[in-house]
């Protein structure tokens, strides 16, 4: 599995750490749902990846420091999106390139 895109399906809940099993990825977006809690750090694991968006959803405190790191490691992992941005960001994001005004919803 290359690309897994499951924006927009009103899922709930966390985030399985079980991502982390899904090694091929090279896209992922979890966009515009409602996960809720940390994003899982289980997501570094994901070598090949190039884009995550994880934006638009209830998500809570610090872009794991294994995401991150997987990010500057790779030239290809440009895209990191979450919500990260407006007066009240809901997740810290120093790495993000991408950051969206969190749940409008």
């Amino acid at each position: 599995l290359l690309v897994l895109n499951l924006a927009s399906n009103g899922f709930s809940g966390a985030i399985s750490t079980k991502i982390g099993n899904l090694e091929d990825l090279t896209r992922l977006n979890l966009g515009s749902n409602e996960f809720v809690g940390a994003i899982p750090s289980a997501m570094g694991l994901l070598d090949e990846l190039i884009s995550l968006d994880v934006g638009f959803n209830l998500l809570s405190g610090n872009m794991p420091v294994e995401v991150c790191e997987a990010k500057s490691s790779s030239v290809l992992f440009t895209e990191l999106v979450s919500d990260c941005g407006g007066a009240f960001p809901d997740v810290t994001c120093d790495c993000c390139s991408g950051c969206k005004d969190g749940n409008v919803g």
